[in-house]
């Protein structure tokens, strides 16, 4: 599981990079464009630690929202950024 927790950023690497290693995402909502809510990661709000905590208690709880998130942000990630697309 990986967390970012930035307010802004322009373009997360290190979110694509955990998409790409299979690892689920948690980030703040200033990462949207990056990481697509309930379809490549969760999103959360800025310095609200409960929802940040129930986002965890849910991917640790559902094991196909787990494999459904890792798997979209993989085949995203490669598909964006992969080295195919620029061949």
């Amino acid at each position: 599981m990986y967390g970012h927790d930035r307010l802004l950023a322009e373009l997360p690497t290190s979110a694509i990079e955990a998409g790409f290693l299979g690892l689920l995402v948690i980030a703040t909502r200033g990462l949207a464009e990056n990481v697509e809510h309930e379809v490549r990661g969760l999103l959360v709000e800025a310095r609200r630690p409960a929802e940040l905590a129930h986002a965890m208690c849910r991917l640790i709880e559902d094991a196909q929202l787990r494999q459904r998130l890792v798997g979209n942000a993989r085949r995203c990630v490669t598909e964006r950024f992969g080295c195919e697309r620029f061949e």
